[in-house]
Parts: C-alpha cells; structure tokens; sequence
C-alpha cells in the first residue's frame, strides 16, 4: 500500500483509519481540562494538554466571572445556558457544548451599561489585581535563581466565547429547562475558552479599533512554528519559530521555546455583550543553551520541511524525516500570518493560524486577536505601588470593553449556537 501523509489522510468521519494512538501521553489532555477545575479562583496543579502545548503552573489560578453579575447566587432571569455547535478538533464529537445568552432587550443592555459600567469594571479589576500580584510574586520566587535573558512574562487579552462542557450528562436537562441559571450551578460546569473569531469581528479590530487605540501598524509577519516532543522533558513541547527564506524558499530558525505557562486565567462572560474576554499572565522560556548535537538534530528537522500548501498546517516531511533518530519528533505545525499593531502601552495582533497535530491527526484554520497589556507589565516588573496596578488595569478593562468588546456583530460563525 502505497504511504499517504498524515494532513492528506481521511478523517474518522469520513471512513478513513483512525487516528493514531498518542505516544506520549502528557499531550492527550484537552483544553478544557484544565480549566474545569476552578470556576471561582482555584488553584491548579501543573500539568499539560496536546500539542498546543498548553501549561499551568504549580499553584495557578483559574477564574470564571460573570460581567456584570447582578447577584452572588443569581444571574438575571434573562440568562440561560442553550447548547452550541463548535467546529473544533479539540473536541471528541459526543461533547455537548453550552454558551451563556442572554435574552434581554438592547434597551436593557444599555440600562445595565449606564448605570453599573463604572462599578462593575472597578470591581473586576480589584479582582484580578489581587489574583495578578499574588501570581507575580511566584514567579519572582521562581526566577531567583534564573537567567531572566530567558524568560518572558505577558499580561494578555483574549476575546471569544466562553464555553461550557455538560460536567454530567443528567445535567443535560437541567440546562436546557431552566429558565435561569445561578453563578454557582455555572462554575461547577466545566469550560473552555473560544479563541476563533469571524473575520468580520478582525476586520473591526483593524478598522474601527485600531485608530482610536492609537496603536501604529509594526508590520505583517509569517512564522511557522515547529512543535516538537523532546525525550529529555516529556511533560513540554519545543517551539521552533521560523522566518521563511523567500530567495531558497526554506525555513530560517530564528528562537527555540518552551510552552508558554499560565500562572493566571480569568474567564469573563460578558453577559451583555457579543464577545466574551480572558485576561491571563503567562511566562515563556527561550532555550538559549542548547547543546551542539541538540541544535544539530533541530536544525535538520527544520531542513527537511517541505512547504506544501495543500497539507494542513503548510508544511509536510518525507516518509521518516519527521523524527530526528535521537531526542526530538515533530508533533506539530502552526502556520501564522499576523497584522502586528503598537504602541508604548499595548500590542496588538489580528492572526489568522493554521495548525495541524500530528499526534492526533488533526488540524484547524482560526482567526484570533491578542492583546498584549505591555504598561500593566512595566508596572509589574517595576514593583509599582499597587495602587498603581490597579488603576492602570481598572484603565486597561474600561478600553478592552469599548473597543474590543461592545461589537454589534455575532460569533456565530465561529461559534454556532
């Protein structure tokens, strides 16, 4: 039988052979495994989900807001959880998935906006400041004994959904019956975080949002990442950043890291509003010190790509070349193209991702809008009085929710309700 590459294979659905079975089992866990564990502020223990190579640090803490909450126990009357179609491969086809909607009128909307916006943006922030220091402190601990050279720490905006997975199916009717649902019945829920947003929502960003932010256009870059399983740390994915060589037309390796590791996540659902948001604080490793046969392996991986616009994820390799014989295998491929926007205070980025896992055979196209909240950083690394911090994120949540947040689209077409 003749060899067919894993991107151009049948999907399960579609009568092929499944999958192949994992060979390493760290990467198995789904996203949302983690952060089911902690829907109001608990802490976490390490650990890692696939090839996406998402990590939680010892001791991180995870949180789900309601914004604005009306009450402790009680949502508005007007909230309901109703089921979701997610076109995601990070999800097996018997999940159930749950979005919070709210069936207000838009003359509501705008009574809760005028009369609570200042509040409620005041009290989330006392929130997450508190949850920030108490993270930052950590890390500070952590690096004591570190080259700070290698390391990256981000304060970072994501806008989607918030989802939620059926934490037992006699729950099923429960969620669809109910006429309300309680901040507590909601936190027991398991969740995810959508990052795929239509491009009618980027196009906004770009177009509406951007001048007023008075953020300058940096430029448009295209990246391939190289994931790759290292044999010397099973319990991490190694990132190999990639230029493309336009005039040889192959991969030019420019940065080697680790997965980025959250230390903070906060799940806001924004109940009167289209797009939901998560805040978290993150730190990345550069692997700086690499061993002479280490870099030999990598960088024949990386020569051996073959660019391949009809494979998922752009890149491809021949039949074995996929695995370096000693300490590194290929596990992934992103293929990136983002429009990059900046200013003293924050960066911006409207991406559009293809990514393919080669331990589970599959891959999907997104489009996704990042904000870095680089002063918030500054202030951070600085050890600015806290007060400080907390008007200066109290700031930064006031212009998340007016441009980034109060769009009049919808996210059905990311996700389907």
């Amino acid at each position: 039988m003749a060899y067919v590459a894993p991107h151009k294979r049948l999907s399960k659905t579609q009568g092929g052979d499944p999958p192949p079975t994992p060979v390493l089992p760290n990467f198995e866990k789904s996203l949302s495994l983690n952060s089911s564990r902690s829907g109001s502020g608990k802490r976490m223990d390490k650990s890692t989900s696939h090839v996406k190579g998402i990590v939680y640090a010892n001791g991180s803490i995870s949180r789900w807001l309601a914004v604005p909450s009306m009450d402790v126990l009680q949502l508005p009357s007007s909230l309901s959880l109703v089921p979701a179609t997610i076109d995601s491969p990070l999800l097996k086809s018997e999940d159930k998935m749950f979005t919070l909607v709210n069936g207000q009128s838009q003359a509501e909307h705008h009574g809760i906006k005028s009369c609570q916006l200042e509040k409620m943006w005041a009290s989330v922030a006392e929130t997450v400041h508190a949850d920030l220091l108490s993270a930052f402190q950590n890390i500070r601990n952590e690096m004591v004994d570190q080259n700070p050279e290698e390391f990256k720490t981000a304060v970072v905006a994501r806008f989607g959904k918030v989802v939620f997975r059926r934490k037992n199916p006699s729950h099923d009717l429960d969620f669809t019956k109910e006429n309300s649902v309680s901040e507590s019945y909601v936190k027991q829920q398991r969740r995810m975080f959508y990052t795929t947003v239509p491009v009618e929502y980027m196009d906004h960003i770009k177009i509406a949002a951007v001048p007023e932010l008075g953020v300058h256009f940096e430029g448009e870059k295209e990246l391939y990442y190289v994931k790759l399983a290292d044999a010397k740390r099973p319990n991490s994915v190694v990132s190999c950043k990639c230029r493309i060589h336009k005039d040889e037309q192959k991969l030019e390796l420019y940065k080697i890291e680790l997965n980025p590791v959250r230390h903070v996540v906060i799940d806001m659902s924004c109940i009167a509003k289209n797009v939901d948001l998560r805040l978290a604080l993150c730190t990345k490793k550069t692997l700086i010190a690499l061993r002479d046969e280490e870099m030999e392996e990598i960088r024949s991986l990386i020569s051996s790509a073959i660019f391949d616009p009809n494979v998922k994820g752009g890149l491809r390799w021949s039949l074995g070349k996929g695995k370096s014989g000693g300490q590194y295998n290929v596990v992934g491929v992103w293929h990136t193209k983002e429009d990059i926007f900046r200013n003293p205070f924050m960066k911006l980025k409207v991406r559009k991702a293809d990514r393919y896992d080669f331990l589970t055979s599959t891959g999907e196209v997104t489009g996704e809008v990042v904000l870095r909240l680089i002063q918030i950083m500054n202030l951070l690394v600085q050890g600015s009085e806290a007060i400080d911090v907390l008007t200066m994120l109290e700031d930064a949540l006031k212009l998340i929710e007016k441009h980034f947040l109060a769009w009049e689209g919808s996210l059905h077409s990311a996700v389907n309700q």
